[in-house]
């Protein structure tokens, strides 16, 4: 995702950057796939192909519990 105007931030990226497991320590691995067919187009993975995840990958720049409080707001 990228900001459109330098202005405003688009809802969505914003939602994404809040939802996004790297912030914690964990790498999340296949979020996106390409298409099999010309011209190649990347999409989000919404279960066609198997994800992982990687806890504890590298050192995390939020707590855990505070993107649990994050997760909450978002229910």
């Amino acid at each position: 995702p990228t900001i459109r105007s330098a202005e405003k931030w688009q809802d969505g990226v914003v939602k994404e950057i809040l939802q996004n497991p790297v912030y914690t320590g964990d790498l999340l691995h296949q979020k996106t796939l390409t298409t099999e067919v010309i011209p190649f187009k990347r999409k989000p993975n919404k279960g066609q192909l198997p994800q992982y995840l990687i806890e504890d990958n590298h050192e995390p720049l939020i707590t855990r519990e505070q993107a649990e409080a994050v997760m909450e707001i978002f229910e």
